[in-house]
């Protein structure tokens, strides 16, 4: 039974191609076609030559890319890469409102095609790895053939690198994707990779935002969650592909706050939370800004003119929540606070914090803190993921392609020999290779002397026993309690925006992303609104 239907929403390949017409325009994909008495064209989908010609037919009618692809078992099959990147693109739009999108492709191919679909389609910029240095070098080809060179980047490393020793220095990545499916020769190497991945996003955390990959089957699925489980990642999503008779399934992590649950909201009726005030649109801006900033709320003002000012917010913790029931009880307790002001130390016991506590509530929890000590337990400073260690060569990767590459590139990259070899120096020990069961031991190859790639990655089972303490930890969040976790990030991001009306303003939030969700954005609404000084009646 075809599963079309199932297919993403916004798949063009939900109606399937029309392969007369193709046959009809293109002569290459006309010599592969078959056609029986009645003039219907069909394809046989068990000869790799067929479709190779059908993929890059459909890049070039649908995508106008000229792509070269080898004819082997990779033949990239563009209706079920579509699905994973549409999958990506709802992420990314869950969060983030930015103009530039910078991803990671691990393994591209010598095809590239992902990372040239990522371009082309969706006009994001790329970083794409490559173990195999004649696969790169075509990738490469591919890329400035269809003149992307200012949006791809293909670097050619050495087995057994993933991400470590990739990414640029200080740039932090919107989503990383894998296609597993290229390591299916052999189990324990795929449960290698998708272990070592997994390692590696909690050495590198918030790097990369989102951390994705397809796999085959819901067995593979099952293992991945229980591995990530295990490293004490709590925000994991999966997602199930469908073309033809065939199925796939996407994973998708976060290290940070990022939305996973695509399922529990509509992104296109994300409406935003809106309240009228009297007051001028220049006074409530900075009445706004003075509050945002009481609350150590930061923002960023993306536009502001006569009619209008729009700013992106993000808080770190909840601080507008509880703000007005302590304000009620300083004010109940007035008369008491005047009454011990002639009480020796009176001031210095029952002086109010800046966050409306008094002194001895800030002691209590010093000590507790100290308990925390006595029992081995880590501090609130200290707590966080464990630090994984891992030794990369300096010289792991070569660049063939991308705005940061010089018009030397592939060519002279071919004449020099930069990467003839950049796998070749490997030991006996391989990628595939797991001592025992013990995924994650030995998680990637040695590779040369100086990198050793996963040396000091250690294991999931040591994230696990790391992660308990971790989790016994926690916080006061107002009246509720909350994980100390791995994660750290803000609890709200949202967008700001004051408009001028006839009689007035409107102010207008939108919830972005953050664990606080929706209702987190309407509580903050609330509290600004209703603690704005009113316009003096003339």
């Amino acid at each position: 039974m075809s599963l079309n239907k199932f297919m993403h929403p916004r798949n063009k390949y939900r109606k399937p191609p029309d392969f007369k017409a193709l046959a009809a325009k293109y002569p290459d994909f006309n010599k592969l076609v078959k056609r029986d008495g009645r003039g219907n064209v069909s394809l046989d989908f068990k000869n790799p030559k067929s479709l190779q010609a059908l993929t890059t037919t459909l890049l070039k009618e649908d995508f106008d890319l000229n792509v070269e692809i080898p004819v082997n078992p990779q033949i990239p099959t563009i209706p079920l890469y579509m699905n994973y990147l549409l999958w990506l693109e709802d992420l990314v739009a869950a969060n983030t409102s930015s103009e530039v999108i910078q991803g990671v492709e691990i393994g591209c191919t010598a095809s590239c095609v992902y990372s040239l679909l990522a371009a082309r389609q969706f006009h994001w910029r790329m970083l794409a790895t490559e173990v195999d240095t004649d696969s790169a070098f075509t990738a490469s080809n591919n890329i400035r053939r269809n003149k992307l060179n200012d949006r791809i980047t293909v670097r050619a490393v050495k087995k057994g690198t993933v991400l470590q020793g990739v990414l640029e220095p200080g740039v932090v990545y919107d989503f990383c994707m894998c296609n597993s499916l290229r390591y299916l020769t052999s189990r324990e190497e795929l449960l290698t990779l998708l272990t070592a991945l997994v390692l590696d996003s909690i050495e590198l955390k918030e790097q990369i935002r989102i951390y994705t990959v397809k796999v085959a089957d819901e067995t593979t699925v099952a293992t991945l969650m229980e591995t990530l489980k295990k490293a004490g990642v709590t925000r994991v999503s999966s997602k199930m592909f469908c073309q033809g008779r065939t199925t796939r399934w996407g994973v998708a992590w976060t290290l940070g706050f990022a939305e996973l649950d695509l399922g529990s909201q509509s992104l296109k009726q994300n409406i935003p939370f809106s309240q009228t005030v009297r007051g001028d649109l220049p006074g409530t801006v900075e009445q706004l800004l003075q509050l945002i900033a009481k609350l150590q709320i930061t923002h960023s003002i993306l536009k502001r003119n006569e009619e209008l000012c729009t700013m992106e917010i993000a808080a770190m913790n909840n601080t507008w929540s509880n703000v007005e029931k302590r304000t009620r009880q300083i004010t109940n307790n007035k008369d008491c606070y005047k009454e011990t002001l002639n009480t020796p130390n009176s001031e210095e016991n029952n002086e109010p914090s800046v966050d409306g506590n008094n002194k001895n509530e800030d002691q209590t929890e010093i000590k507790e803190e100290n308990k925390d000590d006595e029992k081995g337990l880590p501090s609130k400073e200290t707590s966080g993921s464990s630090q994984i260690k891992i030794g990369v060569d300096e010289k792991a990767t070569t660049n063939f392609c991308g705005s940061n590459v010089s018009e030397k590139s592939t060519e002279e990259v071919a004449e020099n020999g930069v990467g003839e070899k950049i796998a070749t120096d490997v030991g006996e020990k391989t990628m595939a290779e797991v001592v025992g069961n013990g995924i994650g031991e030995k998680i990637m190859a040695e590779v040369g002397d100086d990198c050793r790639i996963g040396k000091k990655r250690g294991s999931i089972d040591d994230l696990d026993a790391a992660n308990s303490d971790m989790k016994r930890l926690k916080m006061k969040n107002g009246s509720s309690e909350v994980n100390i976790g791995p994660q750290r990030g803000p609890v709200l991001t949202a967008s700001l925006v004051v408009r001028k009306t006839s009689s007035g303003s409107v102010i207008e939030m939108n919830w972005l992303r953050g664990p606080g969700g929706r209702n987190s954005a309407q509580q903050l609404l609330q509290y600004l609104t209703s603690n704005l000084n009113p316009p003096a009646d003339n």
